[in-house]
C-alpha cells in the first residue's frame, strides 16, 4: 500500500512550493466493493498532483467516529468525502478531488 508521494503541484504559470497533503483514509470490510473504491482511489490519486498518505480502515469504532451511513467510504483530512451505495469510477473521484474545498486540504 502507497505511504505517501512527493510531487510538486502547478498553480497558474509557474510551480508552487507547496505541495498538496492529504490523509486519506478508506473505510470498509474489505469486499469486493472496498477493493474496487481502492482501486479506483489508487487510479485517480496517481493522475493528480497529490501527496497523501493512505490508511485502510476496518474496524467498525473508527466507522461510529465518522458517523457513516454506508461502507466503503473515503475520508480525507478527517472530514467524509465519500460515501454513498454506488461506487465511483476513477473519473468521478478525479473530478471530486479536484473540486475538492480548499478548506480540506493541507499544504506542506
Amino acid at each position: 500500500m502507497p505511504s505517501k508521494r512527493v510531487r510538486v503541484l502547478t498553480w497558474g504559470f509557474a510551480p508552487s512550493i507547496f505541495s498538496i497533503m492529504l490523509q486519506i483514509k478508506i473505510l470498509g470490510m474489505g469486499d469486493s466493493s472496498f477493493q474496487t473504491l481502492k482501486k479506483n482511489l489508487l487510479e485517480a490519486l496517481e493522475s493528480s498532483a497529490m501527496t497523501y498518505e493512505l490508511q485502510e480502515v476496518k474496524d467498525i469504532d473508527a466507522f461510529l467516529r465518522y458517523d457513516l451511513h454506508s461502507i466503503p467510504s473515503i475520508v480525507i483530512n478527517d472530514k467524509v468525502f465519500f460515501q454513498n451505495s454506488h461506487i465511483p469510477d476513477t473519473f468521478e473521484l478525479i473530478e471530486r478531488l479536484e473540486s475538492m474545498p480548499s478548506e480540506q486540504v493541507i499544504y506542506s
